[in-house]
């Protein structure tokens, strides 16, 4: 495990036979409805070309959860 700030925590989530945008919303989606997330928080989505390859992992995208608990994308930052 590795916290890339304190009290900022990875959560891995199960993707097998998802696309990336898929997984993402069921991430974002899941942990919305845990409570875990509210709307404008941002999270760091990451992912690999070849989702559930170990070690594959090559793009980082930011997220921010909008007024339906969903993830939007961060334009300018």
């Amino acid at each position: 495990r590795m916290a890339m700030m304190r009290d900022v925590f990875p959560i891995a989530v199960e993707s097998r036979g998802m696309r990336i945008r898929e997984a993402a919303r069921a991430a974002v989606g899941q942990l919305h409805q845990a409570g875990l997330l509210e709307v404008g928080d941002r999270l760091v989505f990451t992912n690999g070309d070849h989702m559930g390859l170990l070690g594959a992992t090559n793009t980082l995208r930011l997220l921010e959860v909008d007024e339906n608990g969903l993830a939007t994308t961060l334009g300018d930052l």
